[in-house]
C-alpha cells in the first residue's frame, strides 16, 4: 500500500517536483559556474535568490503532499478504505525524503565531481547535508501538513511559530542583558555541534511522536499541543550551561592529555592593565597579564570560552562575564614563557570601581591546544592547488592592487584554524600572517544550508593605501613570492583557572 499511494501523489504532483529540483539544478549550476572565486556579484545575488525560493518551494511541496491525504479533514476518501495509517505516513515521509532529499544529493554529486573531489567524499558530506535538512526542514514540514488541512492554513501557522520564535529570543536576550550578552553559552563556539545534535534529536523526537499520534488518531488539538511542546524544549535547550558541555568535549579529545603541561598564570611584576581612552557610555577594557608555559613547538592555544569573576575585599561581585578570545602560538622552537595580555570588556562603572579600589580576579578558561598538522604552498599571483583536507585554492591579485586573495572550496567540512602569509622565498622575508582560527569540532560540515560545499576566502595586505603600514613584502617581490598556509588541528581540551588579588 505504500508504494501505491507513493506513486499516486508522484502522479499528482511530478510538475512541482520537476520545478522543485530545477531550482536546485539552477543554484548547482551557479556554483559549478563560480568556483573557489565566487567573484561574480550578479550570479551570487541570483544563487541567494534561488537558495530562498527552493527552501520555501521544497517547504510548501512537502505540505501540499501531505494535503494529498489531509487529516483534519473528513471529507477524505481514504477514510472509508482499508489503508492503514502507518502505511499513509511512511508513504508521505518517503515521498518527501526521495522527492526533496535525492535531488539535494544529486546537486551536490554533480557540484562535487565538476569541482574535481572525489566521490565517495562527495557522497559522504552529500549524505550528511541530506539527514540534518530532512531533520530540520523536512520533519517540520511534514507535521505542519499533518495539523492543517490548507496551504494558507499552513502559512499562518508558520508565521505565529516564527513570531513566538522572535519575541522568545528578543525577551531571552534582553533578560541575559542585551545583545552584548549570551544566553546560548556554545553559541560561536566549537563546541556549538553538540547542542546543535541535542536539538536535532529533540526535532526528531518530538515530531515523530507527534506525527505518528496524528496518523493513529487525528486527534489534530493535541498534536498541536505536542509541538508546541517539541518547540519550547528546543528552544529552552540554547540555556544549557557551559561546564557540561566542554566536560563532554574533552573526553572527545583526539589526545587527551597532550596539554598537561601547559601553565598559566599571573605574570609576576604585573598589575592589571586599564584602558582609560573609551567614551564615557561604551564599556572600557582591563588587561590581565598572564604567563604561558609548557606549550608545545608548532603549538596554538586557544579559549573557546573564558568566565571572569571581579570581587571586592568583601566578596561582592563587582562583575561576572566573559572575556575575550585569548589566542597565542608557539611557531618557534624556544622553551622560554610566553605572555599574552588577555582583554576583559567591563562596562564604565565597574571599570571605575575596579580602578578604585582592591579587588580580586578570578578567571576559568575552557582550552584548546591546537598542533601544526601540515604546511602548505601556493603561489602568490594566478596559481591552483589542491591540498588534502585543506581543498582547492586559487590565488590572484585584489583588484585594488594592495593585497593577495586566497580563495579555497571544500567538499564537506572545511578547515577551521591556520595562519597564513606571504613569504619572499629568496630572502625569507615574511608579511604579517592572517591568523584565522574559528574552531568547530563536529566531525562534519554543520550548515546544511546552500550546499554540502565549504568556501572561504583570506585576504593578504601587502600595501597599505594610506601609507600608514609598511610590509616587508612590496608588489616588486610578488613574483618571487608564494602563499604559506600552515593547518592546525586540535589536540586537547582542557581548563585552568587564573587568580589574583588585586592591591
Amino acid at each position: 500500500m505504500i508504494w501505491h499511494i507513493f506513486k499516486k501523489d508522484f502522479t499528482l504532483m511530478w510538475r512541482p517536483i520537476s520545478a522543485v529540483a530545477g531550482i536546485q539544478f539552477a543554484f548547482a549550476a551557479i556554483q559549478i559556474k563560480l568556483g573557489p572565486s565566487g567573484d561574480n556579484a550578479v550570479l551570487l545575488q541570483l544563487s541567494q535568490v534561488l537558495l530562498w525560493l527552493w527552501l520555501i518551494a521544497a517547504g510548501i511541496l512537502i505540505v501540499t503532499v501531505v494535503h494529498q491525504d489531509a487529516l483534519p479533514s473528513t471529507k477524505q476518501d481514504w477514510l472509508t478504505r482499508p489503508i492503514r495509517r502507518t502505511d499513509l505516513l511512511l508513504a508521505k515521509t518517503l515521498f518527501a525524503f526521495l522527492m526533496v532529499q535525492s535531488a539535494s544529493v544529486l546537486m551536490d554529486v554533480i557540484q562535487g565531481a565538476a569541482n574535481g573531489f572525489s566521490l565517495w567524499h562527495t557522497l559522504a558530506a552529500a549524505a550528511v547535508r541530506a539527514l540534518i535538512v530532512f531533520i530540520s526542514l523536512t520533519l517540520p514540514a511534514l507535521a505542519i501538513g499533518a495539523i492543517t488541512e490548507t496551504v494558507t492554513e499552513a502559512v499562518v501557522l508558520i508565521l505565529i511559530a516564527s513570531f513566538g520564535i522572535f519575541a522568545f529570543t528578543m525577551l531571552a536576550i534582553g533578560l541575559a542583558g542585551g545583545y552584548g550578552h549570551q544566553f546560548d553559552p556554545t553559541d560561536f563556539t566549537g563546541e556549538g555541534w553538540l547542542t546543535n545534535v541535542f536539538r536535532l534529536v529533540l526535532v526528531v523526537l518530538g515530531v515523530g511522536i507527534a506525527l505518528f499520534f496524528q496518523y493513529r488518531s487525528r486527534h489534530t488539538r493535541q498534536t498541536r499541543v505536542i509541538l508546541g511542546i517539541t518547540l519550547g524544549v528546543v528552544l529552552f535547550s540554547q540555556f544549557i550551561p557551559w561546564e557540561p558541555v566542554f566536560a563532554i568535549q574533552k573526553t572527545l579529545s583526539p589526545q587527551p592529555g597532550a596539554a598537561i603541561e601547559v601553565g598559566i598564570q599571573w605574570r609576576a611584576s604585573s598589575d592589571i592593565a586599564a584602558s582609560k581612552s573609551q567614551p564615557l557610555r561604551s564599556p572600557t577594557r582591563i588587561y590581565i597579564p598572564l604567563m604561558i608555559t609548557g606549550m608545545p613547538h608548532d603549538t596554538l592555544l586557544k579559549s573557546d570560552k573564558s568566565e571572569v569573576l571581579i570581587t571586592n575585599r568583601q566578596g561582592k561581585s563587582l562583575f561576572l562575564g566573559a572575556g575575550t578570545d585569548l589566542e597565542v602560538r608557539n611557531d618557534g622552537s624556544s622553551d622560554e614563557p610566553l605572555s599574552y595580555d588577555h582583554a576583559i570588556e567591563l562596562p564604565p562603572a565597574v571599570h571605575d570601581s575596579v580602578g578604585s579600589q582592591p579587588v580580586d580576579v578570578n578567571v576559568n578558561y575552557s582550552l584548546t591546544l591546537f598542533r601544526l598538522s601540515s604546511s602548505l604552498s601556493l603561489g602568490a599571483i594566478n596559481d591552483s592547488q589542491r591540498f588534502p583536507g585543506w581543498g582547492w585554492c586559487q590565488s590572484k591579485l585584489e583588484e585594488s592592487a594592495t593585497a593577495i586573495e586566497i580563495s579555497c572550496m571544500q567538499v564537506g567540512k572545511g578547515p577551521t584554524c591556520a595562519s597564513v602569509f606571504l613569504e619572499h622565498i629568496p630572502t625569507g622575508l615574511r608579511d604579517p600572517a592572517n591568523n584565522a582560527c574559528y574552531p568547530d569540532y563536529a566531525p562534519y560540515k554543520q550548515r546544511p544550508i546552500p550546499d554540502a560545499m565549504t568556501r572561504f576566502r583570506l585576504v593578504l595586505p601587502f600595501q597599505d593605501p594610506a601609507g600608514l603600514a609598511k610590509y616587508p613584502i612590496d608588489a616588486a617581490r610578488l613574483s618571487e613570492c608564494h602563499v604559506v598556509i600552515r593547518v592546525y588541528v586540535p589536540q586537547d581540551h582542557f581548563t585552568r583557572t587564573v587568580s589574583r588579588i588585586q592591591d
